[in-house]
């Protein structure tokens, strides 16, 4: 949704007219875990089209809103809200009116029913009451709405023919030049399959995959990566050339069939399937006979033209390792034969994630039961747990699976000691519980942080920047960036205020490596143990969230880190990080060599 751009124009009306806690009032649900379908019916809306838009970006109908309008009433105090916000959460309460021809006192006074069912009077006169011919002031005729906005709706697009099923969909093969040389391989091939590009890692899992590539490169193998990316999130051209650019032999296998394939050795294996119909070929393969019911996850992120893509190019590498991310793409593991070395990295427990995060108002689009997700898990030889408490839950899960850990290595580069400016820097990729952190910290953290320091400056850096409005000039929100180093340079302190989440918080971890202090709730710290863990402060309420931020500002730089560059060499490079899963792969090498 976030990548999809008509959804991320909506939000961005939504947080500039309205806000988040006025769009979890007017409309009953959260602007921070909208999903597609809820947004639709946001922009589907009466309040939408005669209200938001008219107001957002003024046209041929008036808005039924006036902001100068409102403004000008007396002893107003806007308290950081946006025009219309204000009318929803406090204005419409103490009887203000949103338009020169609405009268809030009047139009409820009129209609008891409004007030009986807490509806914000002008959302119930847009939807309900001007439809149904209610007057909204009593000079204004009960007409005037329908006869104002009547013909005002926008022209509704022609209707779509439902996309068809992957099944009946043909592959379209198309070949990207590359420019690698040849290099011969030590080990054997590792085959990575993936949902998300590594190749310009922002967000943590990309991260997490970017570093175990290298890792697995310099340690002699040769790389086959293959990404199957969900519809809305498919790469533009700049991005398909970055990705074919980093990797010498890879694949992008697209939900409509299209599938761009790296030039050289891997184009052969698939050209044969150009214009081939995916569901013919699923058939043909023995598995498709006794394949029970898959999920909805499953069915959705290993999708057929992935499995069939995958049996296709099997045979090009016999004796390869398949390193699977996350559980639900294992599906195709079945449709292979002989069956593969394979080993998934869980990256979280995700029949856990759920109940982690909604217990703090936030939703997840992942919601599988420990049984389910053993299954996809037993599917594999081995599974990779991202921290230690992983570990162990896996290892219940997935009995008779070999479980093994790695966190993530850092590479950070020297930037010198912390700045003497009151930076406060937050680096996150933009998804619901680092939005509802942002937002909270600015709401429950920042404003004492200001009465303390008010030199004090917050800086966001990420995708998450996208989905933020927030009127203080010392709230910066540069969004991505290509180089994040020169952003911890710039800055003091770093914090994390997401308070719920699942696996290895990655972003704790980079604070650490640029040796920043950070500030963060116990969710922030799972997984890393000590020495690491002593480069947190770990804040147990917001108050004492701020109280460690405002100290940290003040601590003197010697203070921060004792030790800390050969805490981080030792515990965050390669070697120690991947030590199981390069004993497990070892091993793998002597069974071969046997």
């Amino acid at each position: 949704m976030r990548r999809d751009p008509s959804c991320r124009a909506a939000l961005d009306v939504l947080w500039r007219q309205l806000g988040p806690d006025s769009v979890e009032d007017l409309f009953g649900r959260p602007l921070l875990t909208l999903d597609r379908a809820a947004l639709a019916e946001i922009t589907g809306s009466a309040f939408w089209r005669n209200v938001l838009m008219p107001l957002d970006a003024p046209g041929r109908v008036p808005a039924l809103f006036d902001t100068a309008f409102y403004l000008a009433q007396p002893d107003l105090d806007l308290r950081q809200l946006t025009p219309l916000g204000h009318y929803v959460l406090i204005g419409a309460g103490e009887g203000r009116n949103p338009h020169p021809l609405f009268n809030t006192a009047w139009y409820l006074s009129r209609n008891p029913d409004v007030v009986a069912g807490g509806m914000n009077p002008l959302l119930h006169f847009v939807a309900i009451g001007g439809p149904e011919g209610r007057q909204p002031h009593p000079s204004v005729p009960g007409s005037w709405y329908r006869t104002t906005y009547a013909g005002a709706r926008q022209a509704e697009a022609a209707p779509s023919q439902m996309a068809a099923p992957v099944a009946e969909r043909r592959y379209d093969i198309r070949e990207i030049a590359s420019a690698h040389e040849n290099r011969p391989a030590l080990k054997r091939t590792v085959l990575c399959v993936s949902h998300v590009l590594p190749s310009r890692p922002r967000a943590g899992n990309e991260y997490r995959i970017s570093r175990l590539l290298e890792w697995l490169t310099r340690r002699g193998h040769k790389l086959v990566l293959l990404v199957a990316p969900e519809e809305d999130q498919e790469p533009d051209a700049a991005e398909r050339q970055a990705f074919f650019e980093k990797y010498e032999n890879a694949l992008i296998c697209c939900r409509d069939g299209t599938v761009f394939v790296s030039a050289g050795a891997l184009h052969p294996l698939v050209a044969s399937l150009h214009g081939q119909r995916i569901g013919d070929l699923l058939a043909q393969l023995p598995a498709s006979k006794s394949e029970g019911p898959l999920s909805a996850l499953e069915r959705n992120f290993c999708h057929d033209a992935l499995v069939v893509l995958l049996a296709t190019i099997a045979s090009g590498f016999p004796g390869a390792v398949y390193y699977i991310n996350y559980a639900f793409m294992t599906r195709f593991l079945r449709y292979l034969s002989p069956a593969p070395i394979s080993f998934v990295d869980t990256h979280d427990v995700l029949s856990e994630k759920s109940a982690k995060v909604v217990g703090f108002g936030v939703s997840d689009n992942v919601s599988i039961s420990a049984a389910e997700e053993g299954a996809m898990l037993q599917r594999a030889h081995a599974v990779l747990a991202i921290q230690r408490n992983d570990a162990a839950k896996l290892s219940t899960i997935a009995r008779g699976v070999t479980v093994l850990t790695a966190g993530v290595d850092f590479a950070a580069p020297a930037v010198g000691p912390p700045s003497e400016q009151p930076t406060i820097l937050m680096v996150a990729h933009n998804n619901p519980l680092n939005i509802k952190g942002i937002h909270d910290f600015l709401r429950f953290a920042w404003p004492s942080i200001k009465a303390r320091r008010p030199d004090a400056r917050f800086v966001v850096v990420g995708s998450v920047a996208q989905a933020i409005r927030y009127p203080d000039p010392h709230v910066v929100l540069p969004g991505v960036v290509d180089d994040l180093a020169p952003c911890y340079a710039r800055a003091r302190v770093v914090v994390n205020p997401a308070v719920a989440g699942t696996g290895l918080k990655i972003k704790t971890v980079e604070s650490i490596a640029y040796l920043r202090p950070i500030v963060t709730f116990p969710s922030g710290v799972e997984g890393i143990a000590e020495p690491l863990l002593s480069m947190c402060h770990v804040a147990s309420d917001w108050y004492d969230f701020a109280e460690k931020v405002v100290a940290l500002l003040e601590t003197d730089n010697n203070a921060l880190f004792p030790n800390g560059a050969r805490i981080v060499k030792e515990f965050l490079e390669p070697d120690a990080v991947y030590k199981e899963l390069d004993g497990w792969l070892t091993g793998l090498d002597q069974l071969a060599a046997a």
